[in-house]
């Protein structure tokens, strides 16, 4: 009776987890795409930000235009998606000249926008698979950590800032980790870890986005 109360508890559990990466999934990728083929993006922010990624992807990693709005712009999300991409595109490029093709290299910048978006869902997702357990670090119990990751999967804002590449799915992540942080130093207070790790994360959220301070 024990072992099938523990198999009828596990597959609860997978069922409920299932089901809000799902829905957190569909949220995120719905329309994710829309107005690129025409050449239309809704938020102002998008274009400095796959400018940024197209200029580190091509070894550049400083450059000016005489703007407060572009110069002073925080940009640290997009050296996260370069060393996500940079590694993918070598190897794709690979891949094709070893079947006799051209070397692809990096995408243009129109196509960037859409590997952009792309690694804004992955950073939402990642944030969303986070927050079970730093809520159980936290010391919630495991219905309210479904909660957590429920009310994060249903989220608007968070499922609104995947469909543009901007830094804010990164004050999402980030945020996540500091919090998964907080959880580490509640159990083993004296570790010297879990405070570095958390200040860096407030570091990356900072600069992912200005409002990532609030974290």
């Amino acid at each position: 009776n024990r072992m099938l109360s523990n198999k009828k508890r596990l597959l609860w559990i997978a069922l409920w987890g299932v089901l809000i990466i799902g829905i957190a999934f569909q949220l995120r990728t719905a329309g994710l795409f829309r107005g690129l083929e025409d050449d239309v993006v809704f938020h102002p922010d998008e274009a400095k930000q796959v400018d940024a990624l197209y200029n580190y992807l091509h070894g550049r990693y400083v450059w000016y235009v005489g703007n407060l709005f572009y110069d002073g712009y925080p940009l640290f999300l997009d050296h996260v998606d370069e060393w996500l991409l940079r590694p993918f595109f070598r190897l794709r490029s690979f891949m094709a000249s070893c079947s006799g093709l051209d070397p692809l290299g990096a995408p243009s910048r129109t196509d960037l926008f859409y590997w952009s978006r792309a690694c804004r869902v992955l950073y939402g997702m990642l944030a969303l698979l986070l927050a079970w357990p730093a809520a159980r670090l936290l010391g919630l119990p495991r219905s309210a950590a479904f909660l957590c990751a429920g009310m994060l999967a249903l989220a608007p804002l968070s499922s609104v800032v995947t469909h543009s590449a901007t830094g804010d799915a990164g004050v999402d992540l980030f945020t996540a980790f500091i919090i998964l942080c907080a959880g580490w130093l509640a159990r083993r207070p004296a570790s010297w870890a879990a405070s570095f790790c958390a200040g860096l994360f407030i570091a990356f959220a900072f600069a992912a986005k200005y409002q990532g301070l609030l974290a």
